[in-house]
């Protein structure tokens, strides 16, 4: 499929599709997603269905519907979340697609197509059904949410996005992923403890678990730094030594 993509010089391949396998066939940086406020997501999600798909239930009776639960945590299952190319904010559509645009190099504008006639706001009653029934949705968009602030951040202070995260920390030392959107350099990493410098050390180790997601430097994008022996360490954080970004522990989906 990737292959052919390319020999008919397809950009954009996109749909409402189930991340995996297609994130085995495209690089993940490559991969973007928008995620959106499971309290507005549900009730658009009911309307569409009442509308083209002739759906008869109550709005209660679709909220509880398991098939009808945490659909974006389902649709993305599998991805490291600090990974994906690109992770925009529905409620923040237009500084999501400039930021996009200045990650990948297009140049698109921001329509307002296929917009659903419901603005009906949930009453409390109903916003407690949806969160009880989308508990993983709601993780996904508050983690997503603070990716997309970070990253928007560093972005306005002109600096580049690095692919990272934390997925190993303990009295021993801490590990994790970073690399660089824009180069495959090798990242120079910064360990504090309570905001001192107590090391640093260079993301090229070898993390074969990545292959398949087409990470860069085929896959030596790894790091592990031993924590001195007798140091009191307190607040461990680590940041990229070019920028400042602070790496975020590793969110699965």
């Amino acid at each position: 499929l990737y292959k052919q993509l390319q020999a008919q010089s397809i950009s954009l391949y996109l749909g409402h599709v189930h991340a995996m396998p297609t994130a085995n066939v495209f690089p993940i940086n490559h991969i973007v997603t928008f995620i959106r406020n499971p309290q507005t997501q549900v009730l658009s999600h009911f309307h569409h269905y009442a509308r083209w798909h002739h759906y008869k239930g109550s709005i209660d009776e679709f909220i509880t519907n398991k098939g009808f639960m945490n659909v974006q945590s389902r649709i993305l299952r599998g991805l490291p979340l600090q990974l994906i190319g690109f992770v925009g904010i529905t409620e923040h559509y237009s500084e999501s697609l400039e930021l996009y645009n200045s990650y990948s190099g297009f140049n698109l504008e921001a329509r307002r197509d296929n917009q659903n006639s419901h603005h009906v706001k949930p009453e409390n009653k109903m916003e407690l059904l949806i969160s009880d029934n989308n508990k993983e949705d709601f993780e996904l968009y508050t983690k997503a949410s603070l990716l997309f602030a970070q990253r928007l951040a560093l972005k306005k202070m002109n600096k580049e996005w690095c692919f990272s995260f934390i997925d190993l920390e303990n009295t021993n030392g801490i590990a994790g992923v970073a690399y660089m959107a824009v180069d495959e350099n090798p990242v120079k990493l910064v360990i504090k403890s309570n905001g001192e410098v107590v090391g640093e050390c260079i993301a090229n180790l070898h993390r074969p678990g990545l292959a398949s997601f087409g990470v860069p430097n085929n896959g030596f994008v790894g790091f592990n730094f031993p924590f001195p022996k007798k140091a009191k360490l307190h607040n461990i954080t680590v940041e990229v030594a070019a920028t400042g970004q602070v790496l975020e522990r590793k969110y699965l989906i």
